[in-house]
């Protein structure tokens, strides 16, 4: 399921940036691209429920390298797309994302009603949750039968 989660990241950023864009979602060690954005999965979790529920909570991180001439302005403008574009994906069905903010240590903030960016060191750090809950089938059955007197 996390591959599908990055693969609907990359298509948002795709539908709201341009085709032209690059969006890597695993390392890169030669031919880095700028302007770009990069895919992370920073946590992923399971809580265990009753009756084989489990909710599953993924935290992705999602950079911006601007490239040379990053403007303010520009990674407002950014980080304001990225908020609008991705509040629902496509991951096989449809998950809204959570706990959006964009920010990076060190750096002066911007603050918003409900989010905030910074951009201290150049590139725009765009963090976003996707959970999502399923039922595990199978497993063994507590009652063969009942009887009722």
């Amino acid at each position: 399921m996390i591959k599908k989660i990055v693969g609907g990241i990359a298509r948002q950023i795709f539908r709201e940036f341009g085709d032209n864009q690059t969006v890597y979602s695993e390392e890169v060690r030669q031919g880095f691209r700028q302007p770009c954005f990069v895919i992370k999965l920073v946590k992923s979790q399971c809580q265990k429920g009753i009756g084989g529920r489990n909710k599953f909570i993924n935290s992705f991180l999602i950079l911006y390298f601007p490239g040379e001439n990053s403007k303010n302005e520009k990674m407002g403008d950014v980080s304001k797309r990225l908020f609008d574009c991705l509040e629902f994906i496509d991951a096989g069905r449809v998950i809204r994302g959570t706990d959006m903010k964009s920010e990076k240590a060190g750096a002066i903030n911007l603050n918003g009603i409900s989010s905030k960016y910074e951009n201290g060191d150049g590139i725009l750090h765009f963090y976003v949750n996707y959970n999502f809950h399923e039922i595990l089938i199978g497993g063994e059955d507590y009652m063969e039968r009942l009887e009722i007197d």
